[in-house]
């Protein structure tokens, strides 16, 4: 993202404003899930930071569920604990937030299903 782009945070009431944005590009190799910037940057009003909620599909991790924080553009799979299980169906669903204790928009989201690599162990 270009300096241009970058802005203060609004505060609304002393709250920070919840963002409209979302991320583009979701994309999946191997343990890693990244993203790009919005495409329209003239919507970024703040900082940028993702916050993303991974729940299990398949049969064997229905019951999966777990949320991380970042301001990369990226978040390693491998590393995340509880671990994800090689072989298995996930849903990713990436929020924008402004400051990771700050509200995402619940309607501003993009979403990934993935099917997680084998783990090498048997």
């Amino acid at each position: 993202m270009k300096a241009s782009h970058k802005k203060k945070n609004k505060k609304i009431n002393g709250f920070i404003e919840i963002p409209s944005e979302i991320f583009s590009q979701l994309t999946i190799q191997n343990w890693k899930l990244s993203w790009s910037p919005p495409e329209d940057c003239t919507t970024i009003s703040g900082a940028l930071k993702a916050r993303i909620r991974i729940h299990g599909i398949s049969d064997a991790v229905k019951y999966f569920n777990i949320t991380k924080q970042t301001s990369r553009n990226y978040i390693d799979l491998s590393g995340l604990d509880p671990k994800l299980n090689g072989l298995e169906r996930y849903m990713a669903t990436v929020y924008v937030i402004r400051e990771f204790m700050s509200k995402e928009n619940a309607s501003a989201y993009k979403k990934i299903e993935f099917e997680t690599p084998p783990t090498g162990k048997t």
